[in-house]
């Protein structure tokens, strides 16, 4: 199965991708900032979501070509004021 990309690491993206990994689905998360990315990945919690642990094995990353790389679905939950500038790198030309 290949997985689907999740874009963003909001409370959002990570409740969506937390639930799919629980599921056994294939999933990774990007998140533009690097120190943020860190955080997520050092600590498995997500500082707006008490009590909701961060699959260990949840890949997330700030790198859109890797967390792009071979998916099967995008699912973009960035603030709508970023989606344009988010979402244009990804497409093809």
């Amino acid at each position: 199965m290949k997985p689907v990309t999740v874009l963003s690491a909001g409370t959002w993206g990570i409740t969506l991708a937390t639930l799919l990994a629980e599921k056994g689905e294939p999933v990774r998360v990007w998140e533009y900032d690097p120190a943020v990315v860190r955080e997520l990945t050092k600590t498995h919690l997500h500082p707006k979501l008490p009590g909701m642990e961060i699959p260990h094995d949840l890949p997330i990353t700030s790198d859109m070509a890797e967390a792009l790389h071979g998916s099967e679905a995008i699912v973009c939950v960035v603030p709508a004021a970023h989606v344009r500038q988010t979402c244009r790198p990804g497409l093809p030309p």
